[in-house]
């Protein structure tokens, strides 16, 4: 789940803000079920997280 996870934000990463993962200085973790929540709440959502490290962001960066 988290390979799956992390393939399928980086692969939003550039329709999202607007540019190249590669490029930027944004990091981004995922927020996923875990192994009771998937089994027992059947939850199936994943979040994309972005982040820079060491630097607090502020607003979105949606198409920055």
């Amino acid at each position: 789940m988290a390979d799956f996870a992390s393939a399928e934000c980086l692969q939003r990463f550039g329709a999202y803000t607007g540019g190249a993962y590669d490029d930027s200085d944004l990091e981004v973790a995922t927020v996923r079920p875990d192994r009771d929540s998937w089994s027992k709440t059947g939850d199936r959502e994943v979040a994309c997280v972005l982040y820079k490290k060491d630097s607090p962001l502020t607003g979105s960066r949606h198409k920055a």
